[in-house]
This record gives structure tokens, sequence and C-alpha cells, in this order.
């Protein structure tokens, strides 16, 4: 496992291949970060509490948000899940508290339990038409939440 802090910018780059458990959420201060082509799925917990991140590039070959990856990460604003991803685990975002938008994927199945709890600032969201599965408390206290659009399967 690599990992490379470029000080000049606020830049992290990651070369991650194996899973790792909360891998960064030392890095409160981390305001931007890159996860590199290689990485298949993140790792539970792997951004949990990193206060500081505001925004990230996900790998196009990204198949999966695991469970609480970016739980408690209060200064990200925005984020776009590559095409590939099809599962959102349990706790993926809750308390997220500054996420205004989020893009999810045409590929997504499955939204975990909890996923976007607390997500004060999200205002906006579309649910793509394959979800399938949509967790229990997904959306709890979104309280800014003012369009929801659900597929009609659910």
């Amino acid at each position: 496992m690599t990992f490379h802090r470029v000080l000049e910018g606020g830049v992290v780059y990651s070369e991650v291949g194996d899973r790792v458990r909360g891998v960064f959420f030392v890095f409160f201060s981390v305001c931007y970060f890159y996860v590199h082509h290689n990485k298949v799925k993140e790792s539970d917990c792997a951004f949990e509490n990193c206060t500081g991140l505001k925004e990230i590039n996900l790998s196009d070959i990204l198949i999966s948000i695991d469970e609480s990856t970016f739980e408690g990460c209060s200064s990200l604003s925005s984020i776009t899940l590559p095409y590939n991803v099809s599962e959102i685990g349990d706790s993926a975002f809750q308390n997220c508290t500054r996420l205004k938008e989020i893009n999810l994927s045409d590929m997504l199945i499955s939204i975990g339990e909890e996923a976007f709890k607390n997500c004060s600032s999200l205002e906006y969201l579309k649910i793509p038409r394959n979800v399938a599965n949509l967790g229990d408390s997904a959306f709890e206290d979104c309280t800014g939440l003012k369009e929801l659009t659900l597929p009609i399967s659910l």
C-alpha cells in the first residue's frame, strides 16, 4: 500500500489495491482526494469522519461504496458516482451534513440502510430506475430535501 501526501494545494493521492478498514479516518484536514484507477471498491469506513474532505474524484471502475465509507464527512458538498457503482452500503454518506448534490449511477441497484441519514443539506435526489432495494431510513432526517424522485418499481 502506498500513500502520497502532496502538501501544495492540499491534494492527497492514493494507490490502494487491498481492502483496508478506516485507513483515512485520521486525516481530518484532508481537502481533496483522488482514488487511483486500479481501486475496485472503497473500504468500510475508509474516509469516516474526515471532516475536512470537501471533494473526491472516484475511479471509473469503482463498483460499490461500502458501509460507512464517507460517514461523518461533514465538509463533503457534492459527489458524482462512477457509472459502474451498483451498491451504496449502509450509512455510506450518513452525517454528510453539507452534501447538497449527489449524482447516482444508472447502474445502481441497492441503497443501504441509513445511507443518507442526516444529510440535511441534500435538496434534490433522483433514484435511478434500476434500484430494487432501498434500505430502511435511507433518507431519515434529510430535512433540506425538496424533491425526491423514485422509480415506479419502488
